[in-house]
């Protein structure tokens, strides 16, 4: 079940030239949305753009919503120059998130740029020990840190493939030693396309435990215009409907 609303806009931190977390005010009656799912944001006034955009939800409490952003087109540059006080128009939440791991397993979140977003309120929702991996082609790509250093009961582990911040390397490079390493794994991954085709190559991910959250354009958000049409090995399945979130062995 969805809702569609108004809701006031808190605050717009800037976090980088193009990454700012837009935090909202939300009705009382507004359904708790589980970590990947997402709401669509009608980004300006106007019909201009027509669509409104997906946006995954970086953090959620009783009173007020946070979306992490990153401007790259004429929509985010729209919600970039709101500002406290103003209303968008906001349908979710949306999609099929993330599911919890059972007892026994151990969680390892892998999230690369602004992939991190659905995996920051994953974290936040699983009380359990958790591993970690955050990645970026550099640190400048490594967003909203101060806010990911503080999740509780979280061994972090830093990759950059440049080697300006953390570990030289990709997420994926330490995912493989992380698999080595424990037992019962259940990995939450969320990045880039190109990131994900890799890891649909690895040959020593031992475990059929593997959620990914997919990125496709999106036009409804309910499944009836077919936009988001992603590939899978039963056939074409609609993001925002059977997913964002898919077994790895779905893909």
């Amino acid at each position: 079940m969805t809702k569609c609303f108004k809701a006031e806009v808190i605050s717009k931190e800037i976090l980088s030239d193009r990454h700012f977390l837009l935090r909202l005010f939300i009705p009382a009656d507004s359904l708790r949305p589980r970590a990947g799912q997402f709401y669509l944001i009608r980004t300006g006034t106007s019909y201009d753009p027509l669509l409104r955009r997906p946006f995954s939800v970086f953090n959620w409490d009783n009173n007020y919503m946070e979306f992490l952003i990153m401007k790259k087109g004429r929509g985010t540059e729209q919600l970039l120059q709101v500002s406290k006080g103003m209303f968008v128009d906001v349908i979710g939440p949306l999609g099929r998130g993330f599911p919890l791991p059972e007892r026994g397993q151990q969680p390892v979140l892998v999230g690369g740029g602004i992939g991190i977003a659905p995996l920051y309120l994953l974290a936040r929702e699983i009380d359990t020990q958790k591993i970690m991996l955050y990645g970026g082609k550099s640190r400048d790509e490594l967003i909203a840190m101060e806010y990911i250093k503080m999740i509780g009961d979280t061994e972090l582990r830093i990759f950059t493939e440049d080697g300006s911040e953390g570990i030289k390397g990709t997420v994926l490079d330490g995912l493989r030693e992380v698999l080595t390493d424990v037992e019962s794994p259940v990995v939450y991954i969320c990045g880039p396309g190109q990131m994900i085709e890799t890891l649909k190559g690895l040959e020593d991910l031992r475990t059929d435990e593997v959620y990914v959250s997919v990125e496709e354009r999106m036009a409804c958000g309910i499944g009836v215009c077919l936009g988001c049409a992603y590939p899978t090995r039963e056939g074409m399945k609609r993001v925002c409907i059977e997913g964002p979130v898919f077994k790895l062995s779905e893909l």
